[in-house]
């Protein structure tokens, strides 16, 4: 592989990327850092999304009691475009250079705020997002009282049938992944991806989804 190839960033993922498979999926690879930290920031759900829903975004609040808790991933430099797409950047977020902290220390990475156009305090995120927000909470054992903030948000029914499956069915997926002693054995409800070992912090996948 080129060396282009092979170079790659850290996104710091605090919404419905959270979890490895969702971001996976919007990637074709990533690598689990870890769980991290940003200070002065406050997790909301007022960024409206193309489907006009709430969507997290990272709010600067410049306070130490404010705390941001999401996970640090690598991936490969040139799958960040297909990021960029999945995120609406430039259409609803900006990316921004970020210094989470993490077990080891400070890190650099980047990651997706809201634009001020896109911000709206009266949305509400639909069911099926909060779910991936939740899901990744879990995944990676952030605090309790994080999760249960998470559990509080009042989430919607999102009203367009195929949109609403499509999404629940990955939130199963995830569910099973995270389940299973083996999850080689779930391989063909991924349609046909390669299975994904969840002992080391690689995800792969060959199929492009938005």
């Amino acid at each position: 592989m080129p060396p282009r190839m092979r170079r790659t960033l850290r996104y710091f993922a605090y919404g419905s990327n959270l979890h490895p498979e969702r971001l996976r999926r919007r990637t074709g690879w990533c690598r689990v850092l870890g769980p991290a930290t940003l200070t002065g920031y406050r997790l909301t759900f007022h960024k409206r999304g193309m489907d006009g829903s709430g969507k997290c975004n990272a709010l600067f609040t410049a306070s130490g009691d404010d705390t941001l808790y999401g996970a640090v991933y690598e991936i490969h430099a040139h799958h960040k475009l297909r990021l960029d797409r999945a995120e609406g950047r430039g259409r609803g977020y900006s990316q921004a250079r970020v210094r989470p902290v993490m077990a080891g220390g400070l890190i650099n990475a980047f990651t997706y705020l809201a634009q001020t156009d896109y911000v709206d305090e009266c949305l509400e995120p639909f069911d099926w997002y909060l779910d991936l927000v939740m899901e990744g909470a879990r995944h990676h054992a952030l605090p309790d009282h994080h999760q249960h903030a998470l559990r509080s948000v009042s989430a919607l029914p999102d009203p367009v049938g195929h949109r609403a499956g499509l999404h629940r069915r990955l939130v199963e997926t995830i569910r099973r992944l995270d389940e299973a002693p083996d999850v080689r054995r779930l391989a063909p409800d991924l349609g046909g991806h390669e299975p994904t070992t969840w002992g080391t912090p690689r995800f792969r996948s060959d199929r492009r989804l938005g």
